[in-house]
């Protein structure tokens, strides 16, 4: 038996990766089994590749997985897990005594920012003055006023103090989402006397002047003060008063007589190129009286004294000083700066009528009427004490000017009156007229 030609084995293809693996046809019915039992065992047994997967059609690529923390009920369940967190986290806060804004916690502050957290009413604290430590419900001090408290509802006590100086403590009830004020006045106050023989005491309250006493001295901080006191005829003197919140202080002014005269020395200083040096032989007025040349020691009757000085046509500012008994004062006057010198003239008669109301006026030149502050008219009837007069200001072009009526107050049983006046502008500066005298021109027929 002759064998079987050999069958030559054809390169077997592989399908495209793309397409689906086409499963191999069954045996035709038609083909005698014999036939498939001749073949040879090698080309029986050639071998079947393994399928690969089929890759994802377009739909499928088109269905992207969405990660579990973009998935919308995650995503709430989230959001509703913050808010309850908040809610309780902010609930136990708020179990803790009430407090100020100042001190609030960040967690809590947030938390109420965005509405969260237990109800709560806010009181906003100011007291007069300013500056005064806070307590809530007794616990220690941690702010001062002005400041805003965040409270719980109800009642609570809100105190108010100044260190050792006292206090004062009010009640506030509120309920959620209301909004209350606390204003407290803590002032303390002054009640200054003065006895009948030390005639009129001016009173000065830390260096402001507040008046003559008898007087009331009100809105004064709680603490340590300095009041002084000054009269004609007297030393001016001092003490300290330690006031407490509420509290209204008894002072009696009592004073010591002074000397009746004091010393008075005027010197004058020329500048020019060459620099400043005393000037000598410059006139001196006093009271509008010539006393000399300087350098000038006078001895005065203590009080109010003007001095004008003069030197070759050129006229200082004039100068009013004060002048205490048993004390020293200097006139100190400098020429030669080319400054245009501001100047106050006063328009009042030699005699004053006192049938009649006396209109006197004073016109102040070379200031800008705009810096003009006030003009005072100052008056002595004989040896009394000084008073002064406002005057209602009349601003012209290119001065200011200043209208009162003379007072009849002001002359004494002679009907003879001390006067000048003063006018204060820019910056704390002042202009005088000298101190003349003024007689009254009694009604005809008395």
């Amino acid at each position: 038996m002759m064998p079987a030609p050999a069958i030559e084995e054809a390169p077997v293809a592989h399908p495209p990766v793309a397409e689906a693996p086409i499963p191999a046809a069954p045996p035709s019915p038609a083909e005698p089994a014999s036939t498939a039992e001749t073949l040879p065992r090698r080309a029986r047994a050639v071998p079947v590749l393994p399928r690969r997967p089929a890759w994802p059609t377009t739909q499928q690529l088109s269905r992207r997985q969405v990660p579990p923390w973009r998935r919308p009920w995650i995503l709430a369940a989230g959001v509703l897990a913050l808010f309850a967190g908040g809610w309780l986290l902010a609930t136990l806060q708020d179990s803790r005594p009430s407090r100020t804004n100042a001190t609030e916690g960040r967690w809590s502050g947030a938390l109420h920012a965005l509405g969260l957290g237990g109800p709560r009413f806010t009181v906003t604290v100011n007291s007069r003055p300013p500056g005064a430590w806070i307590t809530l419900d007794g616990n220690s001090p941690t702010v001062r006023t002005p400041a805003e408290l965040s409270l719980t509802p109800g009642e609570h006590t809100v105190g108010l103090s100044f260190s050792d100086q006292g206090g004062s403590s009010y009640t506030v009830r509120g309920l959620k989402g209301e909004h209350q004020t606390i204003d407290g006045a803590l002032w303390g106050a002054l009640e200054v006397f003065s006895p009948n023989q030390v005639g009129v005491v001016a009173v000065s309250v830390d260096g402001e002047v507040r008046g003559f006493a008898p007087l009331r001295v009100d809105s004064l901080t709680p603490g340590v003060h300095e009041v002084r006191f000054s009269g004609p005829g007297v030393v001016s003197w001092g003490q300290t008063v330690d006031i407490r919140v509420g509290e209204t202080k008894d002072l009696l002014a009592r004073a010591r007589p002074s000397p009746a005269s004091g010393v008075l020395q005027v010197q004058a200083s020329l500048t020019d190129e060459a620099g400043s040096q005393p000037l000598k032989g410059a006139q001196v007025w006093i009271d509008g009286d010539p006393r000399g040349v300087t350098p000038l020691t006078l001895e005065l009757p203590r009080g109010p004294h003007s001095v004008r000085l003069m030197s070759k046509g050129t006229q200082a500012p004039i100068q009013v000083i004060d002048l205490p008994g048993g004390n020293q004062r200097f006139a100190v006057f400098e020429l030669g700066l080319d400054v245009d010198v501001p100047k106050l003239a006063a328009d009042v008669p030699a005699r004053v009528s006192l049938e009649h109301p006396q209109v006197i006026s004073a016109t102040l030149a070379g200031v800008p009427p705009s810096e003009v502050r006030e003009m005072w008219l100052h008056a002595q009837a004989g040896d009394g004490p000084w008073r002064r007069y406002s005057m209602t200001l009349m601003p012209s072009t290119d001065a200011m000017v200043g209208v009162t009526v003379f007072p009849r107050a002001a002359f004494d049983e002679r009907g003879t009156a001390r006067y000048y006046l003063s006018a204060g502008y820019g910056q704390g500066e002042e202009a005088f007229t000298e101190i003349r005298t003024v007689q009254a021109e009694k009604p005809a027929g008395r």
